[in-house]
């Protein structure tokens, strides 16, 4: 079992000095980095003009999309992208985290072309799915599953059958927790700071397009405020739906004791805890992250990695639980139903995965995952304190931060150095990087020079000047203020 405590790297401290930029250097370098972004990335903009008059702001999803535009990809192996403009780049999304094995990651593609000749769409019973899911029950010792085709799926029908199990319908969920795209998880994911009301007992902010029923958010690694919300709500609470590791607010650990005390209580009240894997699933363990933590929960979501870039999701759980029939009517199927669940080469790309877990070499990967990754962000770390880059990494396994260790307004504009320098990031910008397991020591030591590189160059253009009284609220309010300015003038 493991545990952790905070990273103390993930907070920031306030510089004593100032030099403040004048608006019109700053003006200046906006125009001058705008143009080295757009310098070699012609055929992005051109493609995302094209695609705009078809696709809303020009993508698939709007997770996808990035201002002035975003760069288009036309292929991809391993750990490199090539753009449209057939520059060579790294991918630090790695597919929003699906890719844990690089991409076309050979053995992968291989079983995928052997099950385009068996089928592609059966839409009934087959061993090959019934292969499939005697392969993840024994792999995370749980008793059935359900097949689904992504992630946001996987958690809408754990919380349909903990609703249907309980005869409940109220969820609690963590505050900043993101868990796709169901009504009722949408509630708080990223509330506005003036109505999220106090740290321990934060307000239920919901969007007015979605439709969610009674939700209670309370804050992560805080159990005393859960069994308040358990305590005051049981009568309604069906289930507890939480990410063992917070992601989508950068990387927030569980501080020890703080998913056993969350089992003790969802056992005390009756609740059904889900855990959400969706995300962080086999990065941690080859028996994702209840091994991990030592932790079992009544229900558990996968998907991403298990498909090698594959559309798939997969709810598991007890069976009791996962029991979708009554005796008085056997076909009573209430919980997922989909043309396209257990797609067959899903199911054989999914197969291979989980297979190629117990290979030797893998198992050697996992063996000394923890220590190659903490490895790799220390030696960047020590690049970047050496010549004194206001910028940190801290990582869970191949899940990195990046944060500050000064407040700046400009701070964001990193992300512009580090796509010019060829790194290409998720929606998420700055603030994540995704690796795949597959990341060589040569692939991340270009990383970490393109890194330094766009560092200093943000550094010598000037970003990074400091305030006496600049704060991260102090910033917040400025902009704020110059918001209201230009919206009222």
């Amino acid at each position: 079992m493991k545990t952790h405590a905070n990273h103390a790297q993930t907070f920031r401290n306030v510089p004593a000095t100032s030099k403040p930029l004048s608006e019109s250097k700053v003006g200046a370098l906006l125009d001058q980095e705008w143009a080295r972004y757009k310098e070699g990335t012609s055929a992005s903009e051109k493609e995302n003009r094209l695609a705009t008059q078809s696709l809303p702001l020009g993508v698939p999803s709007s997770f996808q999309y990035w201002d002035p535009y975003p760069i288009s990809i036309k292929s991809a192996k391993g750990a490199w992208m090539v753009d449209m403009d057939d520059r060579p780049v790294l991918d630090l999304s790695m597919g929003f985290g699906a890719m844990l094995a690089g991409h076309l990651n050979p053995v992968v593609v291989q079983e995928i072309k052997e099950s385009l000749e068996v089928g592609t769409l059966f839409v009934t019973p087959s061993p090959i799915s019934r292969d499939a899911a005697e392969l993840i029950c024994k792999r995370f010792s749980l008793d059935q599953v359900r097949f689904t085709n992504s992630g946001t799926e996987s958690t809408m029908y754990a919380i349909r059958t903990a609703r249907a199990f309980t005869g409940k319908n109220g969820v609690v969920k963590v505050e900043g927790g993101y868990h796709g795209s169901y009504d009722p998880l949408t509630v708080s994911v990223k509330p506005k700071l003036d109505v999220v009301g106090d740290a321990e007992n934060p307000n239920s902010i919901v969007d007015p397009a979605t439709v969610v029923g009674d939700v209670f958010v309370v804050p992560y690694n805080d159990a005393e405020a859960l069994e308040r919300t358990f305590a005051k709500h049981k009568d309604k609470i069906a289930c507890f739906v939480v990410e063992p590791v917070l992601e989508n607010i950068a990387i927030v650990l569980p501080d020890a004791g703080y998913l056993e005390r969350v089992r003790e209580l969802c056992d005390q009240y009756e609740i059904v805890l889900i855990f959400d894997e969706v995300f962080v699933g086999f990065r941690l363990a080859p028996g994702g992250a209840q091994e991990y933590f030592g932790v079992r929960a009544d229900m558990v979501t996968y998907g991403k990695t298990l498909g090698g870039g594959l559309p798939v999701g997969v709810v598991c759980g007890r069976k009791d639980l996962m029991k979708r029939f009554r005796d008085d009517k056997p076909a009573d199927i209430c919980f997922a139903r989909g043309t396209f669940n257990s797609h067959p080469y899903v199911m054989g790309a999914m197969q291979v995965f989980l297979e190629r877990l117990n290979d030797f070499d893998v198992r050697l990967i996992y063996a000394n995952l923890e220590n190659c990754w903490n490895t790799r962000a220390d030696a960047l770390n020590q690049r970047l304190e050496a010549e004194g880059l206001p910028v940190r990494v801290s990582n869970m396994s191949s899940i990195w931060t990046v944060s500050y260790i000064q407040p700046s307004r400009y701070n964001w504009m990193l992300q512009y150095y580090l796509k010019s320098e060829g790194l290409l990031l998720s929606w998420v910008g700055t603030g994540r990087f995704i690796f795949s397991l597959n990341y060589t020591d040569a692939d991340f030591t270009v990383v970490s020079n393109k890194f330094m590189k766009a560092a200093r160059r943000m550094c010598w253009d000037g970003w990074w000047w400091q305030g006496t009284t600049l704060t991260n609220k102090s910033i917040k309010r400025s902009i704020f203020s110059e918001l209201l300015k230009a919206k009222f003038n």
